[in-house]
């Protein structure tokens, strides 16, 4: 009988284990986390069917085409909270690329940040970078279709500007005829270019392009003959006048327009004191290109689209010439 109450309470024991041991089962089973993405989403507009391209610390990581209106839309996945410092540009139809545009944004763990209503600047180029003065300078490129383009041209030397505005075609094309009647001679120019959405949304400015205006070469006028009246009988002479030679100056290498933007005297040569600051300004401006990855700047001046060490070499083969 003794034994039978143990194994009673055997019995009990074991259905308690098992009844916990199933408690625990469920619990455990039930629970659950469910926890979304960090993920940066970026919206904006641009010239149609462009190479948005989207970088962080140098890095490419993300891109995607524009539409036919220009918008564009990107999210990049799997994202780490924090500040994120983002740089955003595009590159248009015909290879020329927009100026890049930066953000520092703040992103929430498992939250989609949104950054929208960007506005890409528009792309631009110069029909040249040296142009005479009252000649009209082509100045042309692709933005946000219907937007309002502004140009402004702004003296690099008192800072003055002059301001022109036109509307984008609908795929996204616009230009200008600037006219240089009121432009100093002598003096460097940049051009840059805004946006502004029929939505009313603005563009950061585009790269500035430099030209030089100069000025209108001087014609000389065709020398006037005078007939020489024939010599009497009485005048006749049979002597032989010797005329000695006039030496003819050694004439000096005309510098290139491209080349006599670097000549910072304006004297129509690159001397040797000039070799400095004419090196800083080639610099400055291919720093410019080489980031930017902009095309046809006054650094190219073999007009071959690109600026690099043989763009250097002619503008060091005109020191002391």
């Amino acid at each position: 009988m003794v034994f039978g109450k143990n194994a009673l309470w055997l019995l009990i024991f074991l259905l308690f284990l098992f009844s916990f041991s199933s408690v625990l089962a469920q619990t455990e089973l039930s629970v659950s986390i469910s926890v979304g993405d960090t993920i940066l989403t970026m919206k904006g507009f641009t010239s149609p069917s462009s190479q948005v391209t989207i970088k962080e610390n140098g890095a490419v990581v993300g891109t995607t085409v524009a539409a036919g209106d220009g918008s564009f839309s990107k999210s990049l996945l799997g994202q780490t909270a924090g500040l994120h410092t983002i740089s955003i540009y595009s590159t248009d139809v015909n290879g020329l690329a927009t100026a890049t545009v930066t953000y520092s944004i703040a992103l929430t763990a498992f939250t989609e940040t949104t950054l929208a209503n960007i506005v890409l600047p528009p792309t631009v180029a110069l029909a040249q970078s040296q142009i005479t003065k009252g000649e009209s300078l082509g100045v042309s490129g692709l933005a946000v279709p219907s937007s309002t383009i502004t140009l402004v041209v702004t003296n690099a030397v008192d800072s003055t500007t002059q301001t022109e505005t036109t509307i984008s075609s609908s795929d996204g094309s616009w230009d200008f005829s600037f006219n240089t009647s009121n432009c100093v001679v002598d003096n460097d120019y940049l051009a840059t270019i805004r946006a502004t959405t029929p939505a009313g949304y603005q563009s950061e400015a585009s790269s500035a392009l430099s030209f030089q205006v100069n000025l209108a070469p001087t014609s000389t006028p065709a020398p006037t003959s005078t007939p020489t009246p024939a010599p009497s009988a009485a005048e006749e002479v049979t002597s032989t006048v010797v005329v000695a030679p006039t030496a003819m100056p050694t004439p000096r290498p005309f510098l290139p327009g491209a080349v006599a933007f670097f000549d910072i005297d304006k004297n129509d040569k690159i001397e040797a004191e000039e070799i400095l600051p004419a090196l800083k300004k080639w610099v400055d401006i291919w720093q410019t290109a080489l980031i930017e990855k902009i095309e046809r700047l006054t650094c190219d001046l073999n007009n071959d689209r690109k600026c690099n060490l043989i763009d250097f070499s002619i503008l060091m083969y005109y020191v002391g010439r």
